[in-house]
């Protein structure tokens, strides 16, 4: 099990989190109800009476998401507990959906777009609602500030930088043009993911490598990753950063061809896969990257 131990154990076990005190004023009929939703698997009351006793007529919750259906089946006859796996994922996703997606329902409850691309992957493949994918796409380019890029999560009153995310988010429109289609609204995002991309070359090394990126370039709670972000080379090289770079490229490359500017996929790159692979070949199994404004592919040294 992990550090948090097993969730079923209840003894000896204490309360860590959010939490409300009452006064009650000594009349009848009160009712009390949280100023925000919470999540729980447990409930603890604790009361504390003076002169006079508390009665406690009722206490409930009542359940609060996005109303997404399910539109999907699945069957394994033999192996029945990955249907409850399925089914749990799929009570996850709801409770991380209510306004907007939400990283968790708990804590932050934010609409990170590192995370939302996973959610609106989920959303998609068992719903052809369309609206809470769209929502965040059009949120994240709410987002955006005048330098380029997205801010970490929107909507929300402190403004945070994870620069891998305004990655995520470009992605995040692939998949759905992908899922959904709908390219007229997908044109009007062109020029927003242009922006994020241009904001990137700044930071383009001579052999077109990234070299630190601002921010927090943030990939995952990994082992050995420095508060997530992925392993560097001294000079701020990172195959991991670099390939998601270039899986950008590629998808906005994609959509510049089919519903964009075709001269704009030699800018972001998608006249990119043939010289890819025909780089690919030349040089071996060292990764290549593309350079937008230089226009030139080569080869990235081994970390």
């Amino acid at each position: 099990m992990n550090g948090k131990g097993h969730r079923d154990e209840l003894t000896d076990k204490q309360f860590i989190g959010y939490g409300d005190k009452i006064l009650a004023d000594g009349g009848d009929n009160r009712l009390f109800t949280s100023l925000w939703w919470r999540t729980w698997r447990y409930v603890e009351l604790k009361v504390k009476t003076a002169s006079e006793p508390l009665v406690i007529e009722d206490m409930y919750g009542t359940f609060s998401a996005y109303p997404f259906r399910n539109e999907t089946t699945f069957s394994a006859p033999g192996h029945e507990e990955l249907g409850r796996m399925l089914e749990i994922g799929w009570r996850t996703a709801r409770l991380c959906a209510n306004e907007t997606y939400m990283d968790c329902p708990y804590y932050e409850q934010l609409q990170y777009f590192g995370d939302t691309r996973i959610q609106a992957m989920i959303s998609m493949y068992n719903t052809s609602d369309p609206y809470m994918v769209k929502n965040a796409i059009e949120q994240g380019r709410q987002s955006m500030v005048a330098e380029g890029i997205t801010m970490s999560r929107y909507p929300s009153s402190v403004h945070q930088f994870i620069s891998s995310f305004s990655l995520w988010w470009i992605c995040m429109g692939h998949d759905y043009w992908m899922y959904r289609g709908d390219e007229a609204y997908m044109k009007t995002l062109l020029p927003a993911y242009r922006q994020v991309l241009s904001w990137y070359e700044q930071w383009l090394k001579p052999d077109y490598s990234l070299s630190y990126v601002p921010h927090w370039f943030f990939v995952d709670w990994a082992a050995g990753f420095d508060y997530g972000e992925p392993i560097r080379e001294k000079e701020g090289n990172s195959a991991l950063q670099d390939l998601m770079y270039i899986m950008t490229l590629e998808f906005a490359a994609e959509m510049e061809q089919a519903i964009g500017l075709p001269a704009m996929r030699i800018i972001t790159g998608r006249s990119l896969p043939r010289c890819v692979r025909r780089s690919a070949r030349n040089i071996g199994t060292l990764p290549v990257i593309y350079s937008p404004i230089r226009r030139i592919i080569v080869a990235i040294p081994s970390m």
